[in-house]
């Protein structure tokens, strides 16, 4: 099984964003912060966590989705 995650990590694009300290409190956990701001910085369109900070998070874009629910999601697009 870890192989064929590791199989599909290798596929995935991604860039490194470096995150930017924010004065503003976005999201309650401080460590999940510079995640957050890396995401709005990059204008991402889903984070995917089953962090329950994110999951707090009231906002348009990104969109916040478990790993479930993101399945769910390209299943029906």
């Amino acid at each position: 099984m870890m192989a064929d995650i590791d199989v599909l990590l290798a596929k995935l694009s991604f860039e490194l964003v470096v995150a930017p300290i924010s004065p503003e409190k976005l999201i309650s956990d401080p460590k999940d912060a510079p995640v957050l701001n890396a995401a709005l910085v990059a204008d991402i369109d889903i984070i995917i966590s089953g962090d329950k900070h994110f999951h707090e998070l009231i906002l348009k874009r990104p969109i916040v989705k478990s790993a479930i629910q993101y399945i769910e999601y390209v299943k029906n697009l």
